[in-house]
């Protein structure tokens, strides 16, 4: 799979995330990109390398893998988590990350701090895990994900007070130097005309 496909799959379901759950776009798809190698990985599409403890109900599988004790590298066999999909492993990740563990990393808007702060709880063992996942951001721009994801929802009510008022010529999408933009007339305007 091409590099930008990847990060295309996983692009609305990580804004989805931002929404729910207030995890960074970019965190989570520069997470999948580290612990898959870009989708290579073959671990029952575990996406996010999360180990199967012993309160994990669900599949797992025995896998070999790298951890870092005071310092060195060391091979280890661990049980992960296998997820049907990798959607299931996204949601998964997502509630793995309410932990009081993680309150650092939910609601954060810096990815640096994000990237960080997620290491610091514990999540990788690897020292440079920080320093790789803020590589993999900026060399693809994943921020620009997050920059979209924090663009405010709009409204159907309000969705359908710009089509009217585009429709009848009443707001071009600028906006004045008052205190009320256009659109926000138009949606007011189209409330009281019902």
């Amino acid at each position: 799979m091409h590099r930008q496909e990847f990060i295309n799959k996983l692009k609305n379901h990580a804004i989805k995330g931002w929404h729910q759950y207030k995890i960074l776009p970019s965190l989570t798809i520069a997470q999948a990109i580290l612990e898959t190698g870009w989708g290579k990985s073959s671990l029952g599409n575990n996406l996010f390398g999360i180990k199967a403890d012993s309160s994990w109900t669900g599949k797992k599988q025995l896998a070999t893998t790298n951890e870092y004790v005071n310092g060195e590298k060391i091979t280890i066999q661990a049980w992960f988590r296998d997820y049907n999909t990798i959607y299931e492993s996204l949601e998964d990740r997502y509630r793995f990350l309410q932990a009081k563990r993680y309150a650092k990393v939910v609601g954060e808007i810096n990815y640096k701090t994000a990237c960080m702060e997620i290491w610091k709880a514990g999540y990788a063992t690897d020292p440079q895990y920080p320093a790789k996942l803020i590589q993999i951001i900026e060399q693809n721009n994943l921020q620009g994900i997050d920059r979209q994801a924090m663009l405010p929802v709009i409204s159907n009510w309000a969705l359908e007070g710009w089509n009217f008022c585009t429709s009848k010529g009443l707001i071009d999408g600028t906006r004045p130097k008052d205190n009320m933009t256009r659109e926000e007339f138009a949606v007011l305007l189209r409330r009281v005309i019902k």
